[in-house]
């Protein structure tokens, strides 16, 4: 059984994430599901991607198959829901909360704790996704492994003691904005990676 990743993409509308997370999709060998606000299911990037929900999110697909597809919440109601659905049947794959900060704010919601706690026993993948490193919850930082930064422009200095290796985030999210002032569009939509594992 693999060890499965907590991590967190982070990045301005426009700075490249959607695309970067639609090739890691592409690439991905198990289940996959999308979470997304019902105001932006029509993302461009996630296109590729059947809407489904959780009464038929394997209608259609053989039981040897994957299942890759994108999901919707209105509000946290709807999440709770789809988070202990998770829980209780959804097994082998990558979870990726768009829009994350509809759905996970301040503080960390018991079924994310569970799920990201137990994520090898699951055996699920979670990403969530953030337009500002201020905006997720400063208790996910324990349970991360990876945070992928594209260009954003928030301040951290007031959570500087909050944040573990808070030099080296903030060094990596200088080095990602310098990337996206660049001309060329292979190094302008280049994440930088930060391993939390080998800081701590």
């Amino acid at each position: 059984m693999r060890l499965r990743e907590f991590n967190v993409c982070v990045g301005v509308t426009g700075s490249g994430k959607s695309s970067w997370l639609a090739r890691l999709i592409r690439a991905y060998q198990q289940n996959v599901i999308v979470l997304k606000h019902t105001s932006n299911i029509d993302d461009p990037a996630f296109s590729f991607l059947p809407h489904k929900t959780t009464f038929n999110f394997r209608q259609g697909a053989a039981s040897h198959e994957p299942v890759q597809c994108k999901m919707t919440c209105k509000g946290k109601k709807d999440y709770k829901l789809f988070m202990q659905w998770v829980l209780q049947h959804y097994r082998n794959g990558l979870l990726i909360i768009d829009d994350a900060i509809i759905f996970e704010k301040d503080r960390m919601t018991d079924e994310l704790l569970e799920l990201v706690t137990l994520r090898r026993f699951y055996g699920v993948d979670v990403w969530q996704v953030y337009h500002g490193l201020s905006l997720f919850p400063i208790d996910q930082f324990v349970f991360l492994d990876h945070v992928i930064l594209f260009n954003t422009s928030d301040k951290l200095e007031y959570k500087k003691n909050k944040i573990p290796c808070f030099d080296q985030l903030e060094a990596a999210r200088t080095q990602a904005r310098n990337n996206y002032n660049h001309t060329d569009p292979a190094i302008k939509y280049r994440p930088v990676i930060l391993n939390l594992r080998k800081l701590n």
